[in-house]
């Protein structure tokens, strides 16, 4: 199948776990070539992040120069793109799940695609709006929970987990964001 094909089955294959269907799951194989293959969506995502930096900023201090704040964020992203699915072989190797670490990283990638574009929909259609800041703390922290939803669900779904397991998983993604986020604007601009 032509790459353009598969990159469109996964998206669908994303959006309809975004609606909590199941079904989306029989896109994503299982195989290690599927799930290299998926961090292709990085590049998907990456004009969103570019979005972002351009509406609110680096995060980087003001008096940072240019070259050094986009150095900055471009491996920051690139390292945060890594960081989870090698921490979350571990959690799967420990969990008894090892074998379905492919198609869980295949599915959680592409998924990435859907949460950051409705997270960018969001601050975007806000903005548009002249929204006060405690609307969009509202709405982010709503945002927030239907992605952990989501994660959730992609969890339960792809590894054939219960309840408890997935959770732990989608806890395990957030942590490691919030620790990398906080971790890497100290190490840079500590």
């Amino acid at each position: 199948m032509p790459p353009g094909l598969v990159i469109r089955a996964h998206l669908e294959g994303a959006f309809k776990l975004a609606r909590f269907d199941a079904s989306g799951a029989e896109v994503f194989g299982n195989s290690a070539a599927e799930a290299w293959f998926s961090f292709l969506a990085a590049f998907l995502v990456a004009p969103m992040i570019v979005m972002w930096i351009v509406l609110d900023g680096f995060s980087a201090p003001e008096d940072t120069p240019l070259l050094t704040a986009a150095v900055f964020e471009f491996m920051s992203y690139v390292i945060g793109w890594l960081l989870f699915p090698v921490i979350a072989f571990h959690l799967l190797v420990f969990m008894d799940k090892d074998d379905r670490y492919p198609g869980f990283i295949n599915a959680y990638n592409w998924t990435a695609v859907i949460q950051n574009g409705l997270f960018l929909g969001m601050h975007l259609a806000l903005g548009a709006m002249g929204a006060p800041d405690e609307a969009r703390a509202l709405m982010g922290v709503m945002m927030l929970s239907y992605v952990l939803m989501y994660g959730w669900f992609v969890a339960r779904t792809i590894l054939e987990v219960n309840t408890g397991p997935a959770v732990m998983v989608v806890a395990l993604d957030l942590v490691v964001a919030l620790v990398w986020e906080a971790f890497s604007n100290n190490l840079f601009f500590g």
